[in-house]
């Protein structure tokens, strides 16, 4: 666990990293942005730069998308979440037309 200095704040980045989840502590200075967060994150070594600038890469803190401007404050958990692999739209068509072959099999 990282443990802060005076005038420090710790937040939690999670990612997906092979088969798993991935949670890592980093120790940033008050008034740090989620932006500064990544950087800090890839300078210490936390993260990988190919995380980081993966395309289509999206940042959420607590499970809601933020801006790279977003303030950060003591305990906060980053996402790094990754592009889509369906359109929910067209996934919940799906699990409709599923739900309904199923239904009418009976």
């Amino acid at each position: 666990m990282a443990t802060p200095e005076n005038g420090d704040v710790v937040v939690s980045i999670a990612w997906l990293e092979g088969d798993g989840v991935r949670l890592e502590s980093l120790v940033l200075p008050v008034g740090s942005r989620l932006d500064e967060a990544l950087g800090f994150g890839v300078a210490r070594g936390v993260l990988s730069a190919a995380i980081v600038t993966a395309p289509g890469l999206r940042v959420a803190v607590f499970g809601r998308l933020r801006p790279p401007d977003y303030p950060l404050v003591a305990g906060d958990r980053i996402e790094l979440l990754g592009p889509l692999q369906v359109d929910p739209k067209e996934a919940r068509a799906r699990r409709v037309a599923l739900r309904r072959a199923v239904a009418g099999g009976r």
